[in-house]
């Protein structure tokens, strides 16, 4: 390739290792003993890693028989130091990637040196010098080949790099939308290796920082160290090594630092004027030990299940090869070629190939992983849907047959009801016709004897006795049934309250009851409820107060008030009721013991007021202390028109 118009071209060396030899010194040296030829075959030159000067010695025979102007190219932009002299020892030109711009023959990234090509040449000279792997391509040719060959470097290159900017733009646009940090990671990563390659292959010197001669010279491997420190951080979040190999994960902290501290130093340490070999070492061992590190992590998360990560692994080995077979051909284990030469930007290209292949199966897995999640939701309420039509259709059923059985108990209730109340009218009627007859006699005899006898006063008394009974049974029928038609409407307790009061009084004449009601009363005071019953209530408190309480003792009725509730309360001072009968004397049927013995009543009158309080959505307490008497008051909700 670039010896394609060359019969024949003979190359050799000499390595100064002191740098100490000058031109003249060279030209004494005999050129077979002294000079070692080199392999030119591939076109390339491979003179290993050194920090030592090179003599080049250079011949060769084209087949114009008339001049051709033409170039010696040397096709690397890292070397440091390129002196070019004719076979009489004349510099020629002095130049090299340390030196400006302006001392090349050729603005160019490499380094071209303007020939005349007629026939065989005579020998040229060249020292050379390099702080990094001196493999370069070797060109003689003429201006047109020249010029073709520039072009199909360029466009090479430059492929290149429009894939790498085309992979860092597309991915750092997906961190966004996607908010994933490996993404993110992966486009900065992909951006500090077009800025190495950039660098290194001599565009950014040419096109950037023309003027910047010492920054050039360690800026690719600036942009490296930071490229490693990015790749670090892409493998802990990729492999999510925090979580699942927390040791690999404190390593890999570890060179992250160490990889952002030698690209400072890199960065800063020839305008310090440092020697750069310690960091170029280190740096060697950490870019190792980072390799290591980030193949067994890979390794050990395939194994853990993570499937992306082969593809992880294969980018990291195509990398790591590549860099393995630079290093191979720099030790002349393997012949120096475009293939080897080429091998890093090579490996780089199917690294971030795979890698990006790896990220896009991670999504896949992700996105299958979360479609099956939702699938599994989805079914998961389709089946909590069925199952709660499944359970709504039981429970109308069983609401269905629980209706229909209580509607049957209601109408067997209902039908119990209607009986009691046929039996109570018959019982009622049978027992007052005979108890009508015996007041009627009883009253007979005591008109026609002036002292009745003591046996008459007891019939009397028991029939009087027999009589209230069946008052107070004939009241909870009456109770009981207006209960089941209960007609609510707004009732004023100003009203209620002062007429229930002048009823009671022209009832009991011989009592004192006192009506209290508090100056603040809202003259509009009322709840709603049937007046009725409400009546019935109030006035079976107060009939309660009179007959178990002394008669010369005063009785109250009175009203109070919250913002909330309205309170009717009915207050003695009869004998009282003792603490451990107070909840029970609302319970159907029951009397305290002093009641039994001294008043007739079937312990029902309690138990109804109870009854139509709590249908009135109220509560009814009692305050008691025995001997003091007893005070019991009736809560109900206002009405919301007060």
């Amino acid at each position: 390739m670039s010896w394609a118009n060359t019969e024949r071209v003979e190359l050799s060396y000499l390595e100064d290792p002191q740098s100490q030899l000058a031109i003249q010194d060279v030209l004494q040296l005999d050129p077979q003993a002294d000079f070692t030829p080199l392999n030119l075959d591939s076109g390339y030159v491979n003179l290993g890693v050194s920090s030592s000067s090179f003599w080049l010695q250079l011949q060769f025979c084209t087949p114009y028989q008339e001049a051709q102007p033409g170039y010696i190219e040397f096709g690397y932009s890292g070397l440091s130091l390129v002196e070019f002299y004719n076979d009489q020892g004349d510099l020629l030109t002095q130049t090299g990637n340390s030196l400006p711009l302006e001392t090349r023959p050729i603005i160019n990234r490499h380094f071209s040196f303007p020939i005349e090509m007629q026939g065989c040449s005579d020998t040229y000279y060249f020292r050379v010098k390099s702080s990094n792997v001196l493999i370069f391509p070797l060109y003689v040719h003429t201006q047109n080949e020249s010029a073709q060959q520039t072009i199909q470097n360029h466009l090479v290159n430059f492929t290149y790099y429009g894939a790498l900017l085309v992979v860092t733009l597309y991915f750092f646009v997906f961190s966004l939308i996607l908010k994933e940090k490996s993404f993110f990671y992966y486009s900065i990563v992909a951006a500090l290796l077009l800025a190495a390659h950039f660098s290194g292959y001599g565009f950014a010197r040419l096109l950037l920082w023309p003027e910047a001669i010492i920054w050039d010279q360690t800026a690719e491997m600036v942009f490296y160290c930071l490229a490693g420190a990015a790749a670090i951080a892409f493998t802990q979040e990729f492999l999510q090594t925090a979580r699942r190999q927390p040791y690999f994960h404190r390593l890999f902290n570890l060179l992250l630092v160490l990889f952002i501290v030698l690209g400072f130093a890199m960065a800063v340490g020839p305008q310090l004027q440092w020697s750069l070999a310690w960091v170029v070492n280190l740096m060697h061992v950490t870019g190792l030990a980072a390799a290591s590190g980030v193949l067994v992590a890979g390794w050990r998360a395939y194994r853990q299940g993570v499937s992306s990560a082969l593809l992880f692994l294969l980018a990291w080995l195509c990398l790591w090869g590549g860099v393995a077979v630079l290093i191979l051909t720099a030790a002349d284990y393997l012949p120096a070629n475009y293939a080897t030469y080429n091998a890093i930007q090579l490996g780089s290209s199917l690294e971030l190939l795979l890698l990006s292949l790896a990220l896009g199966h991670r999504l896949y897995l992700q996105r299958r992983d979360k479609d099956k999640a939702m699938h599994l939701a989805a079914q998961a309420d389709k089946d909590r849907r069925e199952a709660l039509e499944q359970t709504k259709e039981e429970l109308e059923e069983a609401v269905a047959e629980k209706t229909q059985q209580l509607q049957l108990s209601l109408e067997k209730e209902q039908e119990l009801h209607q009986q009691f109340l046929r039996l109570s009218g018959l019982v009622s009627h049978e027992f007052r016709n005979p108890l009508f007859i015996i007041f009627g006699h009883l009253e007979l005899l005591t008109n026609r004897d002036k002292e009745p006898s003591v046996h008459l006063k007891a019939i009397h008394e028991a029939a009087i006795r027999l009589n209230e009974l069946l008052d107070q049974w004939s009241l909870g029928k009456k109770v009981n049934t207006q209960l089941l038609d209960i007609q609510f409407k707004p009732c004023n307790l100003l009203d209620f309250v002062e007429e229930v009061h002048q009823r009671i009084s022209d009832l009991h004449p011989e009592r004192s009851i006192h009506k209290e009601v508090p100056n603040s009363l809202p003259a509009s005071l009322s709840v709603h409820a049937d007046s009725k019953l409400m009546d019935l209530a109030i006035f079976n408190l107060l009939d309660n107060a009179c007959k178990y309480s002394p008669p010369d003792q005063p009785l109250h009725l009175g009203l109070a008030f919250t913002e909330q509730e309205a309170e009717i309360y009915v207050r003695d001072f009869g004998e009282g009721i003792a603490s451990e009968e107070q909840e029970r004397i609302f319970s159907d049927y029951y009397r305290t013991q002093q009641k039994d013995k001294q008043t007739p009543g079937l312990g029902l009158g309690l138990a109804l007021v109870k009854r139509i309080v709590q249908a009135h959505r109220g509560q009814i307490t009692v305050s008691s202390q025995p001997g003091e008497g007893s005070c019991f008051s009736i809560h109900l909700p206002r009405h919301s028109g007060d």
